[in-house]
């Protein structure tokens, strides 16, 4: 078995560490982005909610659509469910 030298243990710690940030850097990317999206996402569920008179039933028809084959479909693609049915059901 090889000797493992105090360069190699550094070079090692140092790749170590690097890998570590650049995981913690692509977290922070991507909540940053789906925080921009919920956010953009309730901005937009707003004003067509505005758009709609009181108790036309917008956010019904909007959750039930979320139920519907293609909306699972497309949900299922983006989760890593690749099955055709999903978890909840």
């Amino acid at each position: 078995m090889a000797t493992i030298t105090p360069a190699y243990s550094q070079c090692l710690g140092d790749l170590k560490t690097r890998y570590r940030q650049v995981q913690l850097k692509a977290a922070v990317a991507v909540n940053t982005a789906m925080l921009q999206f919920y956010w953009e996402l309730g901005a937009d569920i707003a004003a067509q909610q505005g758009k709609h008179a009181w108790g036309s039933g917008f956010l019904a028809q909007l959750s039930a659509g979320q139920s519907t084959p293609i909306a699972k479909q497309a949900a299922s693609q983006f989760d890593g469910d690749n099955s055709k049915e999903t978890r909840n059901g």
